[in-house]
């Protein structure tokens, strides 16, 4: 036992250095392992964003505007500041960039250059375009037909892209009241979708098709008359918000991911509010939901402009309609679907004279372009609206501008009086 014991520290102590370097050894060796795992999924990423950046538009997916959105505390949604990528579908494929100020546009200079006419136009998903290119968007191209300080414009003269997809008049409203002091506009043109926009603003017809009208401001006129908003409730933090944000601005493997993934998600959280295409709109008689909406609609327009003579800035409604409007094929179709319907039921210009009276009535100037574009597209074998999308193609926004700006000449809004 003696020996047993004396020899069994003389074990122990060969055995020792023995078992101390392989756990120093071990863990130098997964370091390593770990390095060379971390490198190679490093390059991999990266491989694989040098891909995406070399196919550009074949991108893999269709790409929508969802993930180019987020919660705005004030209009509900609104765009990524930073936020860029390629849009495509079936009839197109373009691309898409927001500027730092949450704009489809080049940065705007705050404050207003000394001696600048600016135009801040406002909409929904016609104006912000982002089916075209955005030098082929109406803003743009406006710029261009009003001279844009050259061609005889005696001063400098530019125009603001302040479109935004799903958005309706309370939110082009709200936007002009927290927005317009900060890009001090001479001139404010509201671009009014005929085909929905009414819907958009009317918080019954939404409740009435389903959608969730919580996360969106809506408003309602009360019994004396007064316009009143609707509560609003916050979205819950997205997790790893900010994380997010960077990734969507600088990967397109996130974004791919995204689109791919995610997009119905963000839709339906941030602005599912697909109210086109609904024969409702047409009705020579409204249907007490839209009859309400309109009533909205008006006080909408009141108040934005008394909100345009608090910023200085002059007000104007534009009247843009849909393709069943334009097109006799698409009327038919859209109107064919109701076989119940009875002679003289849908009227094609029944939504521009109500929007035409509830301009008037709330004393702002108005503008249609429903006669122009017809003409424009019975001359011309180039469509203005992509057929399935039902958006303003290239030769649409054109057409748009230039009889936006014809309209602004007459009426002395152009800016080379001022």
């Amino acid at each position: 036992m003696a020996d047993v014991q004396l020899g069994a520290p003389s074990i122990a102590v060969v055995a020792g250095p023995r078992l101390a370097g392989r756990l120093h050894v071990r863990p130098r060796w997964l370091l390593a392992r770990l390095g060379m795992m971390s490198f190679g999924l490093v390059l991999a990423v990266l491989t694989i964003e040098v891909v995406l950046h070399l196919l550009g538009p074949r991108l893999p997916g269709l790409y929508n505007l969802a993930t180019f959105q987020r919660y705005h505390e004030v209009y509900g949604f609104f765009h990524r500041p930073g936020a860029r990528g390629w849009v495509r579908t079936s009839e197109y494929t373009s691309y898409v960039q927001i500027n730092s100020q949450g704009l489809r546009d080049r940065e705007i200079a705050v404050p207003k250059p000394p001696g600048t006419y600016r135009v801040m136009v406002m909409g929904d998903s016609f104006v912000e375009g982002a089916q075209v290119a955005l030098e082929q968007t109406l803003p743009r191209q406006l710029e261009r037909q009003l001279g844009g300080g050259q061609g005889g414009q005696s001063r400098p003269l530019e125009t603001i892209n302040a479109g935004n997809a799903g958005f309706g008049t309370a939110q082009e409203m709200l936007f002009l009241e927290k927005d317009g002091p900060l890009y001090r506009p001479d001139l404010t043109i509201l671009v009014f979708y005929l085909d929905n926009d009414a819907a958009n603003n009317g918080v019954e017809i939404a409740k009435m098709l389903k959608i969730d009208t919580s996360h969106r401001p809506f408003f309602e006129v009360q019994a004396d008359g007064k316009l009143h908003q609707l509560g609003m409730a916050p979205i819950s933090p997205e997790p790893f918000g900010a994380v997010r944000d960077f990734l969507r601005n600088h990967s397109l493997l996130f974004n791919v991911y995204e689109n791919l993934v995610t997009a119905k998600v963000s839709a339906k959280r941030y602005h599912a509010m697909r109210m086109d295409r609904d024969r409702n709109m047409y009705r020579i008689d409204p249907l007490p939901e839209w009859k309400a909406a309109w009533t909205v609609t008006e006080a909408l327009l009141a108040r934005a402009k008394r909100s345009a003579a608090a910023v200085g800035t002059e007000l104007v409604v534009v009247a843009a309609p849909s393709q069943f409007q334009i097109y006799d094929d698409q009327w038919r179709a859209l109107i064919s679907g109701d076989r119940e319907a009875q002679p003289g039921m849908y009227k094609r210009d029944a939504p521009n004279r109500q929007l035409a009276a509830a301009a008037e009535q709330a004393g702002v100037r108005y503008f249609d372009l429903l006669p122009g574009l017809r003409e424009a597209a019975a001359s011309s074998d180039v469509p203005l609206y992509f057929a399935e999308d039902g958006h303003w193609t290239a030769a649409g926004h054109a057409a748009a501008a230039r009889l936006v700006a014809g309209y602004l000449r007459e009426q002395g809004l152009d800016g080379s009086n001022k």
